[in-house]
């Protein structure tokens, strides 16, 4: 699989649009040789991406089918390895009313009544989570969850976060 020609159908610097890749729904091209690991990296062919501008455009053209997740355009799609959630949180920050989430994709999200906070037990740990879009979901990296943490208030024993008029409890 020849990535310049796949990310050619993008254009340059264009990682920030919003595609409209649920209604793409070409016939599979195939495997790609590309892994989403757990902690966020993105793996080619055994080496790991360096450019950030490729990994944006790419997390931008996700698709999820099912247990699989795919690269899309409107006339290719390429299945991909995930090994957890092919998008993080990078960031969670207090705004006018709530907590705005950054992810790996440089998109800002609102943790609302629309992206509420799941959590995982994963080897015993309980991983928050988040759903972003399209079925795909985010893993909190470890430094946006106790940024979201030191935002939350203590009541009943347990850490509550009000954002947008919505309550969530917060695990330890």
């Amino acid at each position: 699989m020849n990535i310049e020609s796949f990310t050619g159908q993008f254009g340059v610097a264009e990682s920030k649009n919003k595609y409209p890749v649920q209604l793409w729904n070409p016939p599979l091209s195939g495997d790609m040789n590309l892994v989403i690991k757990k902690d966020g990296s993105w793996w080619h062919e055994g080496g790991k991406f360096t450019r950030e501008s490729l990994v944006l455009l790419f997390s931008s053209i996700l698709k999820r089918e099912g247990d699989e997740y795919y690269l899309v355009s409107p006339v290719e799609k390429w299945r991909i390895q995930v090994e957890d959630t092919p998008l993080q949180i990078i960031s969670a920050s207090e705004v006018d009313g709530g907590v705005m989430l950054v992810t790996s994709e440089r998109r800002s999200i609102p943790l609302d009544a629309e992206h509420l906070l799941k959590f995982s037990q994963v080897d015993g740990v309980s991983i928050p989570y988040i759903h972003i879009r399209d079925g795909l979901d985010a893993r909190f990296s470890r430094n946006a969850y106790y940024s979201l943490a030191a935002l939350a208030n203590e009541f009943d024993d347990e850490l509550i976060l009000d954002s947008f008029g919505h309550k969530q409890i917060l695990m330890a």
